[in-house]
């Protein structure tokens, strides 16, 4: 009996260790490891995407997941399961990034995509996080790692700022300049791509005889997106505006430039100009009855007088033959604005005699009948009405005048 005793209890320690599973005791959590760039550079820096489990387990699902910088909720980019090739769910993003990975029983489970630099878009600017899905043991668990902001950077553009100007308001046949009358106020509009998050400013300055301008008093100063496309989102554009009164010939110039280092008007990022010229009015120089002899008149143009030709008139005078016909075109819109006018308060005149004529006709036989209705013989069978009195022979009326008044046949005297 001792033995026996003895050997059961001996036997007890050995058959509990055996369902217990030391190989969990002590073992690490397993964390997503999430590579991303802090910062893309948009077309010159590319996206690199990458998520690795920190432990060896059966992987069951990898996945990366993105939300906009200005969104509000995350959604599924790529992920990796078990025997299969990585699948992508954004279409914008399959058809720029590269993926690659592996899941299942891997010691080096992955998940990486990478976009080219000429491939990166405004779509790229947001968080990213990374979720893993594993076994532990005969459980189910779930990983998710931190979300990474990555921060965008666009550039301005190396293209020139688009100008443009009031439309020329002296004709002349010069493609390559504006012209204006002396004092007119020209409004100057200017777009460029200014960069982003450090929108660069915009100016204007005008330049005369080699001294420059600044232009402090803008109208409109606005940045919108280039494009309602959320792929050009972060592309910005930067609109100015201003009123200039041109008296002198010049340049104006926009342009865009670092507040820090472009403080004056000579030094910019990008630029671009247009040439403008002023001119008066043209000058009509009449000949004297003393002399005959006539100078030519001269106008000033960008600062240098030229000589304009003179045509006699009928009178003898001397008229300037310049291209300006702006006075004789609205001359000639005003004569037929009157001639117009001329018309219709000829033709209202006409229908408002018709009229006349006819409301007095209509007075006459409602007076008529009037008076046959409350006559004593109203009562009788022999009653009738204007109207069907004009069925009847009538001696003819008097002649009667355009007011429809009675013309004597012979004159009192």
């Amino acid at each position: 009996m001792v033995i026996i005793t003895i050997s059961v209890t001996c036997s007890l320690p050995v058959m509990l260790t055996s369902f217990i599973d030391l190989s969990y005791i002590g073992r690490a959590v397993l964390v997503p490891r999430l590579q991303v760039s802090s910062s893309l550079r948009l077309g010159t820096d590319q996206l690199q995407l990458s998520c690795r489990p920190s432990e060896s387990s059966f992987i069951n699902r990898i996945q990366i997941e993105r939300k906009p910088a200005r969104g509000s909720q995350y959604s599924l980019l790529v992920y990796i399961d078990p025997g299969s090739d990585p699948v992508v769910k954004d279409d914008d993003f399959r058809s720029r990034a590269v993926v690659k990975g592996e899941a299942g029983f891997a010691k080096a489970a992955f998940l990486e995509a990478i976009v080219s630099q000429n491939q990166v878009n405004c779509n790229e600017w947001g968080y990213y996080k990374c979720k893993i899905t594993y076994y532990d043991g005969n459980v189910t668990q779930t990983a998710t790692s931190n979300s990474l902001l990555v921060h965008f950077i666009v550039p301005p553009s190396s293209s020139p700022p688009s100008l443009m100007l009031s439309p020329s308001n002296i004709p002349h046949n010069d493609v390559n300049t504006y012209r204006y009358l002396r004092g007119t106020t020209v409004a100057v509009g200017c777009r460029a791509e200014v960069g982003f998050p450090a929108s660069l400013p915009m100016r204007f300055c005008i330049k005369k005889n080699s001294v420059y301008e600044l232009v402090t008093d803008l109208q409109t100063d606005y940045i919108t997106p280039a494009s309602t496309n959320s792929a050009k989102s972060c592309v910005v554009v930067r609109t100015i505006l201003a009123l200039y009164p041109v008296t002198t010939a010049g340049k104006v110039y926009c342009d865009v430039y670092n507040a820090t280092i472009n403080t004056g008007c000579a030094t910019h990022m990008t630029s671009t100009y247009e040439n403008f010229s002023v001119q008066d009015y043209p000058v009509c120089n009449t000949s004297s009855s003393t002399s005959k002899s006539t100078t030519p008149a001269r106008v000033i143009t960008g600062g240098t007088a030229t000589p304009i030709p003179m045509i006699r008139g009928s009178a003898g005078t001397m008229v300037s033959a310049t291209q300006d016909y702006t006075l004789l075109i609205l001359g000639c819109v005003l004569m037929l604005i009157a001639a117009v006018l001329f018309v219709t308060s000829i033709l209202l005149f006409l229908q408002a005699k018709k009229i006349r004529k006819e409301a007095e006709m209509v007075m006459i036989r409602n007076t008529y009948d009037s008076v046959q209705f409350n006559s004593k013989t109203a009562a009788s069978a022999n009653y009738s009405s204007l109207e069907n009195e004009e069925n009847h022979y009538h001696q003819p009326l008097e002649k009667q005048d355009s007011d429809g008044y009675v013309v004597p046949k012979n004159s009192f005297r």
